[in-house]
């Protein structure tokens, strides 16, 4: 067995996992990044859902970087908004293309793909139980064990959380655990429901026989089109994407699948068979009801090389929306997300989302509706990605500490993004300081993304690009200013208000002036940070 030492071993290279890796290597550290697929980027691009949902007026750090390379790819925002599911679609040939070259351009990461997690590396000393690194396998190139001096666990369905032993949670876990007056009394253990995309290219003029469409209303996708229906074209533009292709990923009885993956007793394999299938006979109706256009799976997309071959056109992994998530030291809830100026987690944030609570559960046949009501722009403490008694170890993608609901929210692309951003660094700091990422400071990881042009705090009239956004993003998380929130469509924004007055310290000031002064009384002068 080969045997490897790194300073930070990045387990998944998912959206997060990516990230973290990137974060990592730019802060100094020598990073192994490992996944068990031929593609990084996960849900962008191996798992087809190239399309992000929310934070589109919150470019944060590595995910705002990322969404450049993607508008320098395609040549402008225009070219990205060509469905109406996201402000932003892409290829996911091209979402990978573009994670690979940022990894590329890190000469301190090394690159394991192929290769699946089989034993998560621990050790007992002063400090209780740490994780030391991990043993993988490979079909092609056998055993190989990775130790480091920090670990962060960014697979897809949080197994690295259950190959270590650790206590998880999935599905909803009822009212009373986590006080949250929603959802069941009695917990319902299952994952949400997960599909597997397929990418079509669409050849026009596009129009469909009126004669043909009984299949939209009965059989295996009754009403697929919603009541009152859509049109074929409304629900084909749903996840339009550049070049003449579309995202499959219908929501309303479309190709989402039920199926408990987490639970070891179930066969994955024939899982992910069933889904695939599913899809395909989505496409199948939707060609069978042409009458003039096509419709056909692309078949170069999913391919290693551009003109390699031939692909069916079907995502390479599924595109899950829940993984075994952790107890963390903190937990995010219903609570926290409702009202998220009184939240005891508001000071803690390292990242933000602006997504309703959005969840798939139509499939799963012991779910009964769940009404879940509006929430605020929100923030995830950092806590929530250090997993009780145990050292060494961050967790990031979907595994946060976070309440069932809430996953619906923070499960996303660009949040995920953050979260691997955010663990980077942290890794980063916790070499350097030869310590444990849970006992690095909080206030300098914060200013640390700060400067990396990362959100703390979503505001959505205060960007990046302002010269007072750290001082107005610091203001904000230390109350000083309390953001006006508002909700409109699928957004949930918050205002800092900057010219607005406001009475600080005696004084009827602007509310920039005042995140100015007190930048200034707690870090010196804003010019010289």
């Amino acid at each position: 067995m080969e045997s490897l030492y790194t300073d930070v071993l990045v387990i998944g290279g998912s959206s997060s996992g990516v990230c973290a890796a990137l974060s990592a290597a730019r802060h100094g550290c020598d990073v192994i990044l490992t996944e068990a697929t031929s593609w990084v980027g996960g849900m962008l691009s191996a798992a087809g859902v190239s399309a992000f949902d929310g934070n589109h007026f919150l470019p944060s750090g590595l995910f705002g970087e990322f969404r450049k390379y993607l508008l320098q790819y395609y040549g402008s925002a225009q070219e990205l908004a060509t469905g109406w599911v996201s402000n932003t679609h892409f290829e996911p040939h091209v979402a990978h293309q573009i994670l690979t070259s940022m990894l590329q351009e890190q000469e301190s990461i090394r690159q394991y793909m192929g290769y699946k997690p089989t034993e998560i590396l621990k050790k007992r000393d002063e400090d209780g139980e740490s994780v030391v690194g991990a043993v993988f396998s490979s079909s092609s190139q056998g055993a190989l064990r990775i130790e480091a001096a920090v670990t962060i666990f960014a697979d897809e369905f949080g197994d690295c959380v259950s190959l270590s032993a650790l206590p998880w949670h999935t599905g909803l876990e009822g009212r009373s655990a986590f006080k949250e007056d929603l959802g069941p009394v009695e917990p319902l253990l299952h994952p949400q429901d997960f599909t597997w995309t397929a990418t079509v290219v669409v050849q026009q003029p596009i129009q469909f026989d009126q004669d043909t469409l009984e299949w939209t209303r009965t059989g295996e996708f009754p009403q697929i089109l919603g009541s009152p229906p859509i049109s074929l074209d409304r629900f084909l533009s749903y996840g339009a994407l550049p070049n003449q292709k579309a995202m499959i990923n219908w929501p309303i009885r479309g190709n989402d699948f039920y199926g408990n993956y987490l639970d070891p007793s179930v066969d994955r394999e024939l899982l992910w068979q069933k889904a695939r299938k599913k899809t395909q006979r989505l496409v199948h109706l939707l060609q069978s009801s042409l009458q003039s256009g096509s419709i056909d799976f692309a078949e170069d997309e999913y391919l290693e090389k551009r003109n390699s071959g031939k692909s069916d056109g079907l995502a390479l992994i599924p595109y899950i929306r829940e993984a075994r998530r952790i107890y963390g030291i903190q937990t995010l809830t219903l609570n926290d997300v409702l009202n998220p100026d009184e939240s005891p987690l508001f000071e803690h944030s390292i990242a933000v989302g602006d997504y309703p609570l959005d969840h798939h559960r139509e499939q799963d046949p012991e779910c009964k509706e769940i009404q879940f009501p509006p929430i605020q722009a929100f923030c995830i403490p950092y806590q929530t990605l250090l997993p009780k008694n145990l050292e060494h170890v961050l967790v990031i993608e979907k595994s946060i500490s976070v309440s069932g609901l809430v996953n619906g929210a923070t499960r996303l692309q660009p949040v995920v993004m953050q979260l691997g951003h955010c663990a980077g660094i942290a890794a980063a700091m916790a070499v350097e300081e030869k310590i444990s990422p849970s006992k690095i400071t909080i206030e300098a990881l914060q200013y640390s993304l700060l400067q990396e042009n990362a959100y703390l705090v979503p505001t959505h009239d205060v960007s990046v690009d302002d010269p007072d956004f750290i001082p107005i993003q610091l203001a904000v998380l230390n109350k000083v200013l309390l953001l006006h929130r508002l909700s409109e469509n699928w957004v949930n924004k918050g205002f800092a208000e900057p010219e607005k007055d406001i009475e600080y310290e005696g004084e009827r000031i602007t509310r920039r002036e005042a995140a100015r002064r007190f930048f200034a009384s707690k870090y010196g002068d804003p010019k010289n940070n």
